[in-house]
């Protein structure tokens, strides 16, 4: 009779057995033997009839352990059989493990047989399977919650060019650090023109490239930045409290000193800088008091109206073009 032959159907599949499993293992002594490295492996006394499905419960204290329920009493290693002609008493190992407080926790390697392999899948989990080695469970100690730096200052210094501003979150656009023209670093806005859109159809065509800062609680605060305008216009935004950079007071200026007090798309207060040099740096501020807002620029106030009191971040704006930014301090 042909292996394993024919085997008869449990008489009650509901019936429910218990057993104990010492699962202590003795320190090798003496000369290491073969196997002697293997885990050791304890027989339940328990039969499983093929075609069966079985549930196995195990104690708490034993998941995450390291301890594995073995289906089949078989272990061997049957990868560099040159031919198999049909399964040599397979047994399947499975790992006792949490899934739901554990993650990335690797499993007993796969060993394929002539191409074929087969998994258990075990439900509300999720699966990665590889080919290579050496992949873990990233590791990062979370920082302690605390407000964001508030006075807060900003030259850019310290990073590498192409690399992100610390702290910053672009919401359209992309900014990186560049190298300040007259040396040192400060800030860019590097995209040309606007890409593909996939929320366009819940976006405003006024929104362009903006990146934010700061704290989303901050409510009387003044901000200002220096600013290179290499082309098309640039903004300072103040109390943002959305990636839309709506309701909420921002100062435009272009590249011929034209400048604007906005909120949303709604003018505040618009002017000309008398003697604009558009080839040099020139300074924007905000100050933003309860229910008032001051526009200044290169030190002169240029604009006061009332508005209205809410929090919000800083925010930066230009048009699709490389201007530049430095110097970003926000103080009480």
């Amino acid at each position: 009779m042909d292996f394993p032959g024919a085997v008869d159907a449990p008489e009650d599949p509901q019936t429910v057995h218990v057993a104990k499993i010492n699962a202590s293992q003795p320190a090798c002594w003496g000369i290491p033997v073969m196997d002697s490295k293997k885990p050791a492996q304890r027989p339940t006394g328990c039969y499983l009839a093929p075609g069966s499905i079985v549930k196995v419960r195990v104690p708490p204290p034993m998941v995450g352990k390291g301890f594995t329920v073995r289906v089949g009493a078989h272990s061997w290693d049957l990868s560099k059989k040159p031919t198999i002609k049909r399964l040599d008493r397979v047994s399947i190992v499975y790992p006792i493990e949490s899934d739901e407080k554990d993650q990335f926790v690797q499993q007993e390697s796969i060993k394929p047989v002539d191409g074929i392999f087969s998994i258990h899948l075990d439900p509300k989990c999720i699966y990665s399977l590889t080919t290579t080695t050496g992949q873990q469970k990233g590791h990062y100690d979370v920082p302690e919650d605390k407000p964001f730096p508030f006075p807060y200052k900003e030259d850019y210094e310290g990073r590498k060019v192409g690399d992100l501003p610390k702290y910053h979150s672009d919401q359209k656009g992309s900014f990186e650090i560049a190298q300040h023209p007259t040396g040192g670093q400060c800030l860019i806005q590097i995209c040309p023109e606007e890409g593909y859109d996939w929320m366009r159809i819940y976006r405003r065509p006024n929104v362009k490239p903006h990146t934010l800062v700061g704290d989303v609680s901050w409510v009387n605060f003044t901000c200002k930045v220096d600013v290179f305008v290499q082309g098309g216009h640039v903004e300072l935004g103040g109390r943002i409290q959305t990636s839309y950079l709506k309701r909420s007071p921002r100062l435009m200026v272009d590249k011929t000193g034209k400048w604007t007090l906005l909120n949303h798309q709604k003018t505040l207060a618009k002017g000309q800088v008398q003697g604009f040099d558009a080839d040099a740096w020139h300074g924007l501020k905000l100050r933003l008091r309860d229910k008032k807002v001051e526009a200044f620029i290169d030190g002169k106030s240029v604009a006061k109206i009332g508005d209205k009191r809410q929090s919000g971040y800083v925010a930066f704006a230009s048009s699709y073009d490389p201007n530049l930014f430095d110097n970003l301090e926000v103080t009480p």
